[in-house]
């Protein structure tokens, strides 16, 4: 019996040096350990359920994790960047896999006791929880930094030398492209498929497929997918495929079609290798307008593209894959027509958007993403001030919650109401609890970590903001609104120069005039760049046809009166106006340094309940007059007061 453990332990032991030294690379797979081990898969597979109960990526998995908790116990680098010393791909992909193994983030790990059995790690490897490895990559971290970290690993790690050694040269031996950016291994970009078809009407169905299928692979751990948005501004050039995904930094292209011939519509895919420049899936299924199979086709397109990746897939996210959401063909041609609507952001657009999921709803009263497409189109509506608050923002909250009836584990819901809940009740941890679970449920969901991130921008909480915005642009890069969500953020935290750099990316990549830049006026007082406020101003006449003049007229009344004159004027403009804007006019005295029509303009949001006026939390222009009681009035009416940390 003593020979038979000791054979174990020395099997074990090889297995586990193996992954060691393989530790950083986030490829490493289950059929590359059975090559170095020089045994099947089958062979280490019936070992492992002997000895441990145990599959082979749970043991890999497990190895990253116990390193992990070693390296954070030891302080030795940030979450983020530990992740990728153990190969995994996604920081938001480790974290919750740390916590599925040890209950709690690896953010708390140095606030437990060291005595603690259950933080101590061990040298043998025990049962792992949680779904396989993610692929993916952090652009973000400085590389003065990593080296820093590297050292320190070292020091501290000395039983592991060798393995860390390989582990810093296998890092920063990753395959370049032609631009000398490292291209995630299995990173892929869904490009907007294409209607065929002489009926241009249809095209609400390529968009709903794109979407969908985009949707199914993103609930893959291991895949990193950029959304057909993010393509959607290459499109409009002259690009191909191939160098929108080198432009990108991204291995794979997935291209579609839809064409309707006669009753039936034929989907079409192809997926592209982009580095090897070869096409490795090329597919294409018929199905009737009323045909319900659509749902079964399109999961089957996201598993078959997991497959010739080579990519495992969870029970489930195999489950939520193949979730048949709605039978009912007329429901689901109706949700795809307010997806199309919805997604063109206008008030016409909205309003239709409504109609549609009114008559989704009415062919199926259990479809819960119809009556969550109804709760966010109200959100949009009221959040872009076409429609009346508070009725809009009820309206979205009944329609939310009625879809949670249905499907109490649906993240797209569970976003709308986190959203609902500090944007208009300001129910601050009613609203951290609902956008937590919608992150946990789907941790590639964008739209969640990015409410999650303007949540905790509000409460002050400016370090895990920060982490859960970089975790949204990590998953979507070219997202505009996350790089504008982004540059609020660097704005609030004081760091001037980084709102600058996350300005001319938007710029970059959407040169149209934004409301959110006036914060660009307090950017230009701050470092005294008069010229922006100037162009700002010019934007702002431009993109408002109620105050709009010759962009001229600014640079003429700032070489007469100087930055405080154009602040001024800009004022008086918008007073004219029949309904005045209480965010614009607030934060332009703020910067003119008027207390008095600071506070006044701030308490007309508070009457009006403006979602703007919840940043007022964190925002650094309004600290002149964070003492004065009308405005801790307003912080505390909000329930504020205890989240408030800027003096």
């Amino acid at each position: 019996m003593t020979e038979l453990l000791s054979m174990d332990q020395v099997f074990i032991r090889k297995l586990t040096e193996i992954v060691l030294v393989n530790l950083a690379n986030e490829d490493f797979t289950v059929e590359k350990l059975s090559t170095l081990a020089g045994m099947s898969h089958a062979s280490i597979h019936r070992k492992l359920k002997a000895i441990n109960n145990q599959d082979i990526s749970q043991f890999i998995r497990e190895i990253r994790l116990q390193k992990a908790m070693e390296l954070l116990h030891h302080n030795a680098a940030t979450s983020s960047e530990i992740a990728f010393l153990v190969g995994f791909g996604s920081p938001a992909y480790f974290i919750k896999c740390f916590h599925d193994r040890y209950g709690y983030p690896p953010g708390d790990v140095k606030k437990r006791e060291p005595e603690s059995p259950e933080n101590v790690p061990t040298n043998e490897p025990a049962a792992p929880v949680g779904p396989p490895n993610h692929s993916g990559s952090d652009k973000n971290l400085p590389p003065v930094r990593r080296q820093f970290n590297y050292r320190k690993v070292l020091l501290i790690s000395g039983g592991i030398l060798a393995g860390l050694c390989l582990i810093f040269l296998v890092y920063y031996s990753g395959s370049p492209d032609k631009d000398g950016l490292k291209t995630t291994a299995k990173s892929i970009v869904v490009l907007p498929f294409n209607d065929l078809g002489d009926n241009k009407e249809i095209q609400y169905i390529a968009d709903g497929i794109t979407e969908d299928i985009y949707n199914n692979l993103n609930r893959i751990s291991e895949l990193n997918v950029s959304s057909p948005k993010t393509a959607e501004q290459y499109l409009k050039t002259d690009m191909t495929a191939k160098e929108i995904a080198r432009k990108m930094h991204i291995n794979y292209t997935l291209q579609g079609s839809v064409q309707q011939v006669g009753k039936k519509v034929r989907v079409r895919v192809q997926l592209f290798d982009v580095q090897n420049d070869r096409q490795i899936l090329s597919e294409a299924k018929d199905f009737e307008m009323n045909d319900p199979d659509i749902f079964l086709i399109q999961s089957n397109i996201a598993i078959l593209i997991a497959d010739r990746l080579e990519t495992a897939i969870s029970p489930e996210e195999s489950k939520q894959i193949k979730k048949i959401p709605t039978t009912n063909p007329e429901a689901y041609n109706s949700y795809l027509n307010g997806r199309f609507f919805i997604n063109k952001r206008t008030e016409e657009g909205f309003k239709k958007s409504m109609q549609y999921f009114k008559i989704a709803i009415q062919a199926d009263r259990d479809y819960a993403l119809a009556w969550t497409g109804l709760a966010d189109a109200y959100l949009l509506i009221t959040w872009h001030e076409f429609y009346p608050r508070p009725e809009g923002y009820d309206s979205a909250k009944y329609y939310a919650s009625q879809a949670l009836k249905i499907d109490r584990n649906l993240a797209e819901a569970r976003a709308v109401l986190g959203a609902l809940l500090y944007w208009n009740e300001w129910n601050w941890e009613g609203a951290r609890k609902e956008l937590k679970r919608a992150v946990e449920l789907n941790p590639n969901f964008v739209t969640a970590h990015s409410y999650y991130a303007e949540l905790l921008d509000i409460l002050g909480e400016n370090d895990e903001a920060r982490r859960q915005i970089n975790l949204a642009l990590e998953l979507d890069p070219f997202f505009t609104m996350m790089h504008i969500i982004s540059a609020i953020f660097y704005y609030h935290e004081g760091k001037f120069s980084e709102y600058l750099i996350e300005y001319k990316k938007v710029q970059e990549l959407n040169p149209e005039p934004h409301p959110w830049w006036f914060y660009n006026y307090g950017i230009s007082v701050r470092l005294g760049d008069d010229m922006l406020a100037v162009e700002t101003a010019q934007n702002e006449l431009l993109s408002d046809p109620l105050k709009r003049k010759d962009p001229g007229l600014v640079k003429d009344v700032y070489n007469k009166s100087g930055i405080n004159g154009l602040l001024n004027w800009m004022n008086e403009l918008e007073l004219v106006k029949e309904k005045p804007n209480p965010v614009f006019l607030a934060t332009r005295y703020a910067m003119l340094g008027n207390k008095e029509n600071t506070l006044k303009w701030i308490e007309k949001e508070f009457e009006e309940r403006h979602p703007e006026l919840t940043r007022i939390n964190n925002n650094p222009d309004y600290d002149f007059i964070r003492s004065e009681p009308r405005f801790q009035a307003i912080i505390k009416k909000m329930g504020l007061s205890e989240y408030q940390k800027r003096k």
